[in-house]
């Protein structure tokens, strides 16, 4: 797969992960009604998209990796290590918005902003390096792989 693609669907990953986790914990936990989750939706401010690009940075740190390791290697295991990558990264994500609105309705505010706030921090860094060690360790066996296959010949 192309760079572009493994944007496309971490994209979409991100999404599920971010907005599609926060309403339907708004939904299930905050006892919002469909229509206050999508008032809360359209009402973003500009500092927001920028704190959704701070929190896309995983998913677009494991999108350039695997982008690159499918260009080494014959891409199988690209593909495997971006597909476990984002269904961890969606899952966690999705815990801790749930984690968020529980605070949220606790009332404690600081705990909501901050378990959103280090979800790349606290998820988003150890499945980034496992993604690079699982590509590292990708490359060097198909290497390996490739070297054999030439010493048997």
């Amino acid at each position: 797969m192309r760079l572009r693609t493994y944007l496309a669907i971490a994209l979409l990953a991100f999404l599920v992960a971010t907005i599609g986790a926060e309403t339907f914990a708004g939904l299930a936990i905050g006892a919002n009604s469909p229509t206050e989750a999508l008032r809360r939706l359209s009402e973003w401010e500009p500092v927001e998209l920028v704190g959704m690009a701070y929190m896309f940075t995983p998913f677009l740190a494991i999108s350039l990796i695997c982008a690159k390791t499918g260009e080494i290697t014959s891409g199988h295991q690209a593909r495997a290590i971006f597909a476990v990558a984002m269904l961890a990264l969606t899952g966690l994500y999705a815990v801790g918005y749930w984690g968020a609105q529980e605070a949220m309705n606790e009332e404690k505010w600081t705990a909501a902003a901050l378990g959103v706030g280090f979800l790349p921090v606290i998820f988003g860094a150890p499945v980034m390096l496992f993604s690079l060690l699982a590509a590292m360790l990708a490359v060097k066996f198909d290497r390996t792989v490739r070297s054999e296959g030439r010493h048997e010949s």
